[in-house]
């Protein structure tokens, strides 16, 4: 009886559509908590035909911007002193 009730409301808020939205959604929820990269790659390799696959391509991108290492700038040595030898 549970099943059928299940079912039903199943049928009522849009088919399997809907559920498989709702799954989409459960599971870009969790990317989101876990915060990494590879959270979103999980996601998109399972839902990424999903709508919300765009939303998660946007917040991976942003995720893998903010955790990229800033470029370092060269270190140059000191230059010898004028009379050959370093200071």
């Amino acid at each position: 009886m549970i099943r059928f009730l299940a079912l039903f409301a199943l049928l009522l808020a849009g088919g399997p559509a809907f559920a498989q939205s709702g799954s989409a959604a459960a599971a870009l929820e969790a990317a989101r908590r876990a915060g990494t990269v590879a959270a979103y790659d999980r996601f998109l390799a399972r839902h990424g035909k999903s709508p919300l696959a765009r939303t998660a391509r946007e917040e991976r991108e942003r995720l893998r911007r903010a955790s990229a290492p800033a470029p370092v700038a060269p270190i140059r040595p000191e230059p010898p002193a004028r009379n050959g030898s370093y200071q």
